[in-house]
């Protein structure tokens, strides 16, 4: 049984990574189904969208997600003014839109193709790296940039600026929730089941990063390790 698991787990993975596209400031083409709807996933909040009415393209979005379905046009046949077929035909063209962003504009254009519907993740490991150096630099009083460190975490807003690493592996006394990577410091989340000296001593040993600072919120418990310390 383990084995099918980790078999599971792996091909998972690799689907994500089939359909991770990463963001180079140039745009990006990326193949769509044309018959059905497809999710993609932008690594910040979209604040709005540009697209041309023409292009028979409905977006819709919701946080960092959008919804993208190729409308079809009717083909009717008429004989002696009476229509004795129709068929819906979905356009081939290519439609380009632009996602806006508090941080950046994303330019996507969407390539229709015979294929099944997709969820398309985009990652942007320039923006992210750019807004992990400005929160690990946001203050030059050590103390103070660790506390910002953790007060983003604390109120779910470090996915914002680090990469996070879902773990959601499950031990006796604790979950690993998530790990956030950025550029100088990783971040670790876990769920304690007790709050106790033992657990936490536990979870610090498996830590193989340098431990900085950490932090327990309620039933949170966050660790900051610094990278690359040999």
């Amino acid at each position: 049984m383990k084995k099918i698991v980790a078999c599971s787990l792996l091909i998972s993975s690799l689907l994500f990574a089939n359909n991770t596209f990463e963001y180079k400031d140039d745009g990006i083409r990326i193949r769509i189904s044309k018959e059905s709807v497809n999710r993609v996933v932008l690594p910040f909040e979209i604040k709005g969208k540009i697209l041309s009415a023409e292009k028979n393209l409905k977006v819709e979005t919701n946080g960092k997600e959008a919804y993208v379905k190729i409308m079809p046009q009717e083909v009717q046949e008429i004989e002696n003014d009476k229509v004795v077929s129709s068929e819906l035909i979905y356009p081939d063209n290519e439609s380009e839109v632009f996602f806006i962003t508090d941080k950046k504009t994303y330019s996507i254009t969407f390539v229709p193709d015979t294929i099944d519907s997709r969820t398309i993740y985009i990652a942007d490991n320039i923006a992210l790296k750019e807004d992990s150096l400005k929160i690990e630099k946001h203050s030059t009083e050590y103390d103070k940039n660790i506390k910002h460190i953790f007060k983003l975490a604390i109120n779910n807003e470090i996915a914002n600026s680090y990469s996070e690493i879902v773990k959601n592996e499950q031990y006796p006394n604790f979950y690993f929730l998530s790990e956030f990577e950025g550029v100088n410091y990783n971040l670790f989340k876990f769920f304690l089941k007790d709050n106790t000296t033992e657990t936490i001593e536990q979870i610090n040993k498996s830590i193989s990063n340098t431990i900085v600072a950490s932090c327990v919120f309620e039933n949170n418990y966050y660790v900051l390790g610094a990278k690359n310390v040999r």
